[in-house]
């Protein structure tokens, strides 16, 4: 409160597997709130600076003062349950936010999520399996002019999973989405 600080809240991995950090992932929002799943081994770093100076600007000062609050939650809770041969419907609370569609699945299993933004989002989509504690499919753009993911793989891990549905624009409003999820 108070703050002159317009926050630029960046996370991303530590290093997984020998990879340097922010190999597997990052996540941006210019915001107060980024909400993400932490998947796998390796941890994350946080890191806050002022949007003004992400294209070299040079504003701060004791007037730029912070507080970072990381809090966790029960995914499971938050999830919503994932039929398959449906059309999920949702939309994320901010730029930042996260969606959760809770499912189960035996490996070997082909499952088909095709992604279309009815608001200004630029999705992203991880299949998170339990039994592995880390993703296990995901998919950015669908190609270079398309921005909506299209997940279609075959699951190799049994057991409770998480479609896990976010947004890598920094900003946007309208942040409404569908998926046809189907086991093609």
């Amino acid at each position: 409160a108070g703050s002159q600080l317009q926050p630029h809240v960046t996370v991303l991995d530590a290093g997984r597997g020998g990879d340097p950090a922010a190999d597997d992932y990052v996540k941006i929002v210019r915001g107060r709130q980024l909400d993400f799943l932490g998947m796998g081994t390796g941890g994350y770093f946080v890191a806050v600076r002022d949007v003004r100076n992400v294209d070299g600007g040079q504003v701060g000062g004791q007037d730029f003062g912070y507080t970072l609050a990381i809090t966790g939650s029960d995914a499971a809770a938050a999830a919503k349950p994932l039929n398959f041969g449906t059309t999920l419907a949702g939309a994320l609370d901010g730029p930042g936010g996260v969606d959760l569609w809770a499912f189960d699945a035996t490996e070997g299993t082909d499952v088909r999520f095709d992604f279309a933004t009815t608001g200004e989002l630029d999705g992203r989509l991880f299949v998170y399996a339990a039994a592995e504690g880390s993703w296990i499919a995901r998919q950015d753009d669908r190609s270079f002019g398309d921005p909506n993911p299209l997940l279609d793989a075959p699951l190799f891990a049994s057991g409770a999973m998480f479609l896990v549905v976010e947004s890598i624009a920094e900003e946007a409003m309208s942040l409404g989405y569908t998926i046809d999820a189907s086991l093609p």
